[in-house]
């Protein structure tokens, strides 16, 4: 079915924008899928010719399916078909849907209405299991059974959340990389349903699933983020987030009651999945301004898994390990939220990330100037040096060696300089009396560290204009002819914008650009090589392309940085060519993207 949604310009958090785009898009259909699921558990159940019937394992078939287009879209589907054939296979496949519900429908008639009294009951459990075992709710009608499911979901749900969160941004800034921690939570769930043995609540899976949560938690973060290499602290996080997903989805399995309360049943799961993403993704990002949800989920799943441990214990001991785990959230508050590190001058969060401004002493000979650098999670995002006569130095990617310096040193008279993607500002140490610098910005927060704590754009010689939005949303309101120079600087963290480096969005970079004008790109990235996507553009607009890698003075905050730049003339090729010999003509590899398609395989090189 498919489905256009725009918006107005009208002030909607980002949040909020999301929220309405997706309830406009696939609300209806996702609605669709999600309430004809158990609709069809319970006529399996209902039906007479298989009364022992488990209707529970469609779930985790339905799991299973959802694992499989989660991993088959990105290697079947999308490196095969545009946007618009997607489209028609989406609306293809509720036709399928559609005719299949409906021949189920028929098949059920046919059972005759008697069949409801058949319903599938759950055996029951064994009064004498270990103590590690949660009550089983089975025909309880109390909310204390309602509200257990709805916790049980929410857990791992919240979970899924903050650890995809944690690798994404704190261990390796990899493209793709949510893909893992969503396919373990799914997995949880075809095992857990699939198997039902796996969710006996035994002294062996307690011990097996409970340890590496703990591990998570008694490792001093320090030692871990400095003695393991970034493979193994995927492996270790991983491991955390599957066994939350068993434990928690194991005794919801558990707790599965007869056919007659199923609706009941995945109605409790899906409030508790909504909680949990909620509070995870939309309130805490909101109230906190470090990823201390992390640790807060993390520790009340360990107290949780480790709390039917002491269900016979003294009341004593009961007390005092609630009173342990107050403690520890108490501190794991005040170390993440209110206590900031040596060095660390601010901490400030949004939708689009966590932030650390940290200031960092010369300290030879690893660091030879002292430094304010600007961090997101494991990715820099800019900075400033100070030179031995206080004044400040461009660096990281921009520094005085760097592809983007000698273009703009060829380009000394441009009148107007657009940049999409702020970071510091560091481009505007480059700037000239009599300059406009605009910088489209989508993050206002970024914004605000930039102008409060940062002196870079309150010295430079040009006039610098800050841009909140979407960049390419922000240049079509541009006219014609506008910049002298373009600059792309938003692709070196591993969430690429891959709206920015398309055909289209090129098309409208070139209608903005003066005829002798230059479009330059960075593409410093360790994962993603974006070089053959913007050869396979030049190719088919007929633009010039070069490109530059610089090398790397760590201690000297110049980092390795890779520019592209486009042109249609052949004088200003020539005049940046004689300025400085060191533009390469790329290898002939195109990876062509356009609005209607893109892929981040077939550009990736995982080599970090």
């Amino acid at each position: 079915i498919p489905v256009t949604v725009r918006f107005l310009d009208v002030p909607f958090t980002p949040t909020a924008k999301i929220l309405l785009i997706l309830l406009g898009s696939i609300g209806l259909p996702y609605l669709v899928l999600a309430t004809t699921g158990p609709l069809l558990q319970y006529w399996v159940s209902a039906d007479p010719r298989r009364p022992a019937a488990n209707p529970y394992v469609l779930f985790g078939v339905s799991n299973a399916g959802s694992l499989a287009g989660l991993l088959l879209f990105p290697v079947l589907f999308e490196p095969n078909l545009p946007n618009p054939a997607q489209m028609k296979f989406w609306a293809g496949g509720f036709y399928v849907y559609a005719i299949l519900m409906g021949l189920c429908m028929l098949v059920y008639l046919k059972g005759g209405k008697s069949a409801a009294v058949s319903a599938w009951t759950p055996p029951t459990v064994a009064m004498s299991e270990p103590i590690t075992a949660e009550p089983v709710g089975r025909e309880t009608t109390t909310w204390n059974g309602r509200l257990r499911w709805v916790l049980l979901s929410a857990i791992p749900t919240a979970s899924l959340i903050v650890f995809t969160h944690y690798l994404t941004m704190d261990i390796a800034n990899l493209p793709l990389l949510w893909v893992v921690p969503l396919s373990l939570y799914l997995l949880s769930f075809v095992l857990c349903f699939f198997f039902s043995g796996l969710s006996r609540p035994t002294g062996l899976r307690s011990v097996v699933l409970i340890l590496p949560v703990i591990w998570m938690l008694v490792v001093p973060r320090i030692q871990f983020e400095v003695s393991l290499s970034y493979q193994w602290k995927i492996v270790f996080a991983c491991t955390a987030l599957f066994a939350v997903c068993m434990y928690f989805h194991g005794n919801l399995e558990r707790a599965k009651p007869p056919a007659t309360r199923l609706t009941e049943y995945y109605l409790s799961i899906s409030l508790g999945g909504c909680m949990g993403s909620v509070l995870a993704a939309i309130f805490a990002p909101v109230v906190f301004r470090s990823n201390v949800e992390f640790y807060l989920v993390l520790v009340g799943a360990a107290a949780l898994m480790v709390r039917p441990l002491f269900r016979q214990s003294g009341r004593r001991l009961r007390l005092t390990l609630s009173a342990t785990l107050v403690l520890i959230l108490v501190l794991v508050y005040y170390n993440e939220e209110i206590h900031h590190k040596p060095g660390v001058l601010l901490k400030a969060r949004s939708f689009y990330g966590t932030y650390t401004v940290i200031e960092k002493p010369a300290k030879p000979p690893e660091t030879l100037l002292d430094a304010r650098i600007l961090q997101q999670g494991n990715t820099i995002h800019g900075g400033q040096v100070w030179s031995d006569d206080r004044g400040l130095l461009p660096v990281t990617y921009y520094h005085e060696r760097t592809g983007i310096a000698s273009a703009l040193r060829q380009f000394e008279t441009a009148k107007r300089i657009a940049v999409v993607g702020l970071g510091t500002g560091v481009v505007a140490l480059y700037g000239r009396a009599g300059q406009q610098i605009d910088f489209y910005e989508i993050d206002p927060a970024v914004v605000r560290i930039a102008k409060n704590e940062f002196e870079i754009l309150s010295t430079t010689a040009a006039d610098v204009r800050c841009i909140v939005g979407d960049g390419r949303l922000g240049l079509q309101k541009v006219p014609d002819d506008f910049y002298d120079v373009i600059i792309l600087d938003a692709f070196i963290s591993g969430s690429i914008p891959t709206h920015l480096v398309t055909e289209e969005a090129v098309r409208l970079y070139l209608r903005i650009l003066a005829p002798e004008g230059v479009l330059i790109f960075n593409i410093s990235n360790n994962n993603v090589n974006l070089l053959p996507v913007l050869n396979c553009i030049a190719e088919k607009l007929q633009l010039s392309i070069r490109y530059q890698v610089s090398a790397q003075q760590e201690a000297l905050y110049r980092f390795s940085a890779s520019w592209a730049i486009l042109t249609r003339s052949a004088r200003t090729l020539a005049r940046l060519e004689d300025g400085d010999p060191h533009w390469l003509v790329p290898t002939p590899a195109t990876v062509c993207w356009s609005d209607d398609f893109t892929h981040l395989w077939t550009v990736l090189h995982l080599d970090r």
